[in-house]
């Protein structure tokens, strides 16, 4: 059973408690902003999305990088150790992470590099005793939402349907791969957080009693207190609007996205699924996606009908899942 709950490890050896939260979720979901969010609680800190810090420094080009803590990454308080040296293995660097974490007296990090594979190396630490305790988080947003800030960022007219429809199924083909990927994990338990909800109801403090985080002063918690050391990952780290937690409302002034996401019952039903799981720990978990449904999916990468764009952009996101 995959029952949203976080998986808990006895530390060996007497090492002190430390945390991990993972965060899963398609790109632009609001998994670096919910990074943030955490990272604003007592204990806490942000690191964006961690796996691609591992091939920066592979690569010698992690000097290039700042933190939005505003130090460059080789001065970062935190980052500075880690990054001054290459590591032989991906399971080297992230123990590395858990231990300087530890050093600097922190008990919980959040990583939110999205994807099933990059968060078996914790689940590896647990069972070797290196992390006491492993939360997975998979965010969803409203695809409406999703479809819009896509189709800003792809440059894709809100009037072109074609294009448009195209964003739906891209959501939904890799929202399905990305839930039956965690599914078939065995060593961990998964909490769904519906992004929506959760800004609109400021239900921040529900979240960080689910993973077991202490208590923030006060009744909200303020962005501007996030101990936020994400050098890699989406840059909303590093922009102005990270100093206010907001909910972009323009995707519902959108008739044509509206009047597609109508004509979608299968998108729609998928969503009002997992919509019901949201930090719930007690909701019955939906069927394990359709191997037909996802294949019918995929056949549509392959449609004459659809640009060369949308597929190329649908394979990638399903490949870093």
């Amino acid at each position: 059973m995959w029952i949203g709950v976080a998986l808990r490890v006895a530390p060996r050896g007497g090492a002190e408690l430390m945390r991990v939260v993972y965060i899963l979720g398609l790109a632009h979901t609001g998994t670096t902003i919910i990074d943030r969010i955490l990272s604003c609680y007592p204990g806490v800190i942000g690191l964006g999305e961690v796996e691609h810090i591992f091939r920066k420094i592979d690569r010698q080009t992690i000097h290039k990088l700042s933190c939005p803590c505003g130090a460059k990454s080789s001065e970062c308080p935190f980052w500075k150790d880690v990054t001054a040296r290459k590591y032989a293995s991906t399971g080297e660097f992230f123990s590395e992470i858990v231990a300087n974490a530890r050093t600097q007296g922190y008990s919980t990090i959040v990583d939110s590099s999205k994807s099933v594979g990059t968060s078996s190396q914790y689940s590896r630490m647990a069972a070797r005793g290196e992390i006491s305790d492993l939360s997975l988080l998979r965010v969803v947003r409203d695809p409406r939402g999703w479809v819009h800030s896509m189709a800003r960022r792809e440059k894709v007219e809100l009037t072109d349907t074609e294009r448009v429809r195209a964003l739906f199924h891209r959501w939904l083909l890799a929202s399905m791969k990305l839930d039956a990927k965690v599914q078939r994990r065995k060593d961990s338990n998964v909490i769904y957080v519906w992004y929506d909800r959760l800004i609109l109801g400021r239900e921040e403090n529900r979240l960080a009693e689910l993973v077991g985080l202490p208590p923030a002063p006060g009744d909200e918690i303020s962005l501007e207190s996030a101990n936020q050391h994400a050098i890699a990952g989406n840059k909303f780290a590093f922009s102005k609007k990270r100093e206010k937690l907001t909910y972009d409302t323009r995707w519902l002034e959108s008739p044509e996205i509206e009047e597609i996401y109508a004509s979608l019952p299968d998108l729609r039903s998928y969503y009002h699924d997992l919509q019901k799981l949201h930090l719930d720990k007690s909701a019955p978990m939906p069927a394990a996606p359709a191997q037909e449904a996802i294949a019918a999916l995929e056949a549509w990468l392959n449609e004459s009908g659809v640009s060369s764009p949308e597929k190329k952009a649908a394979r990638l996101e399903i490949a870093a899942l």
